[in-house]
Formats: structure tokens, C-alpha cells, sequence
């Protein structure tokens, strides 16, 4: 049987993360022998070898990823034990972790943190911002109490609770040709440069996605640019038609700095998703907080 001693796991995930004894043990401040000696001992439990020592930095076996998995869930698993008792002691004074896909990190959540905090001061945030696809592993894996993402599709294998239909928004800059006539017959998408995110990034293959249902297969790129903030901004400085959710450029369709763009008989959206791993019990302070960001994100 496998020691799963929590040190002994750690000490795994460590080497996982250096790839090198050397560098592992440096980190853990203990003995390269001595972390080898402890690495080995769970690899003759275990009746296999996790890692490829041919291999420099070091390398995963295929059982050594299942491990992985493992001991990652068991130690966010345990750190989550010890939330939920503590919170029991000190009562609504604990730690949340949120995880979220980028555009919902920086412009959706930072305002409801904030109302948050204004009744629930002594709670700490901590907010994972990272492409959708880790995001659900994190969510997977324990390592966040749940997430928040805009999305047209939704994940598998986790519990999802929709949370609002949020509008994309065709937007130009006010002095973009385009902004005099603000309604726009479909076929000219065809023909208008747009500014859009990386290749393969979450966002743009959901715009695609949404593209693809209208058989809209090709448009003109006139930027690629890697953070939504750099789309606003590219978008504000004239450089071509954005499309951007909602709650990113409500602020600047009011103060008139975008003009918002309505294509005749066509409009996207995506939903906005609460995720959580399947039979998760949250802490007292994790449940508040995920009531509260609910409640707020339905009612705006």
C-alpha cells in the first residue's frame, strides 16, 4: 500500500513541477539523496515507476500522471478539510478561491469582490484567472471552490448553474465610419476588418463557433491581439470592428467612447456559468460568497 502521507505527496509535486532531484530538493530545503530515497520508496509501493529518469528534466511515466492527479486532488482535498474546520472555529473570516476565465476575472468580478467586501470584510479572496480549460481542471482538481465563465458550451463531468445570458456587442470606436450608421446588414460582415484575439485562444474559437452556425466562415482580420484589454483599446483607437461581452463595454457605449453596432437579424451570445466538481460540500464562508456573487451577477 502507498504511504499518502501529505509531506511525501508534496515532496512528489514538487519534483513534478522542477523536473530535476536537484532543483526539488533546493525548493524543499532537504537532501537531493534524501528526496530521492523518498521518491523511490512510493515508487516500490506503488510497483512502478513514475518518472523517466532518462529523460532531462525529468519526465512523467503514464502512471505517474494518474498519480499526479491523485495526490493533487488528496492535498487541495485536505487544505479544504482544514478551511472547513477552521471556519468552524473563527466563523466567516476564511479564504475563497474563485477560478475564472480572463475576461470575466478582469472585468466582471472585481466589482462584485468589492461589494462583497464591503459586508464581508475579513474574507480573502483569492481569484485564478486562466483559459477555460483550466479552469475546469481546477475545479476538477479542488484546487479553486468554483468558477465563473462566459461560455457556449459547457463542460462535462461538473455541476454547471447558468447564471445569466450575456449579449456579445458588435463595437467600433465613435469615430470609426461605421459608427454613422449603426445598423448593418449581415453580408457586410464579410467586408468589414475586425479585432480580434490570438488564434486558438477560448474566446476566438467561440466567436468562430458562433460565426460557423450563421455560415459566416470568413471574415477580415485587420489586428490579433492577446488580452481583451488590448481588443478595447485597438478597437477605441479605430483599428477595426471589436466583439465583446457586455459587461466589458457597457461603461463605454453610455460615456459614448464605443458605439455599439446591431447587424440586422443577427445577434451573439454566450452564457455566463457558475462550475463546481460534483458532491463538493463549500465551507460556510465559500457558500456565502457564491450565493452572493449569484445573486449579483442575475440581477445586473
Amino acid at each position: 500500500m502507498i504511504n499518502f502521507e501529505s509531506d511525501l505527496l508534496r515532496n512528489f509535486l514538487e519534483l513534478c513541477t522542477h523536473g530535476s532531484f536537484s532543483r526539488a530538493a533546493e525548493k524543499l530545503r532537504k537532501s537531493q539523496s534524501g528526496l530521492s530515497t523518498q521518491i523511490a520508496m512510493l515508487e516500490d509501493q506503488a510497483g512502478t515507476k513514475f518518472f523517466d529518469r532518462s529523460q532531462r528534466p525529468l519526465r512523467l511515466t503514464e502512471t505517474g500522471m494518474i498519480f499526479f492527479h491523485f495526490a493533487t486532488e488528496v492535498l487541495n482535498k485536505t487544505e479544504e478539510l482544514d478551511r472547513q474546520l477552521k471556519e468552524h472555529v473563527r466563523g466567516m473570516a476564511g479564504e475563497v478561491r474563485i477560478a475564472a476565465i480572463p475576461s470575466v476575472g478582469a472585468f466582471l468580478l472585481p466589482n462584485i469582490v468589492a461589494q462583497i467586501l464591503k459586508t464581508l470584510p475579513k474574507i480573502n479572496f483569492i481569484i485564478s484567472v486562466q483559459p477555460a480549460s483550466l479552469v475546469y481542471q481546477s475545479v476538477r482538481q479542488s484546487r479553486v471552490d468554483f468558477a465563473i465563465v462566459l461560455t457556449d458550451r459547457l463542460p462535462e463531468n461538473l455541476v454547471v448553474r447558468r447564471l445569466r445570458r450575456e449579449r456579445l456587442c458588435f463595437v467600433v470606436s465613435k469615430n470609426h465610419t461605421l459608427a454613422q450608421d449603426r445598423n448593418l446588414a449581415f453580408a457586410r460582415l464579410r467586408s468589414i476588418p475586425f479585432v480580434v484575439g490570438p488564434a486558438g485562444g477560448g474566446y476566438t474559437e467561440m466567436i468562430n463557433r458562433l460565426f460557423e452556425k450563421r455560415k459566416l466562415l470568413t471574415f477580415q482580420i485587420a489586428v490579433r491581439i492577446a488580452s481583451f484589454e488590448g481588443i478595447k483599446e485597438s478597437v477605441r483607437a479605430g483599428l477595426g470592428l471589436g466583439i465583446l461581452p457586455e459587461f466589458m463595454v457597457q461603461r463605454e457605449i453610455v460615456n459614448q467612447d464605443l458605439v455599439e453596432l446591431f447587424v440586422n437579424g443577427f445577434r451573439l451570445s454566450a452564457d455566463i456559468i457558475l462550475v463546481e466538481r460534483p458532491r463538493y460540500t463549500p465551507t460556510p464562508t465559500a457558500a456565502s460568497v457564491k450565493a452572493l456573487i449569484e445573486r449579483q451577477i442575475l440581477a445586473s
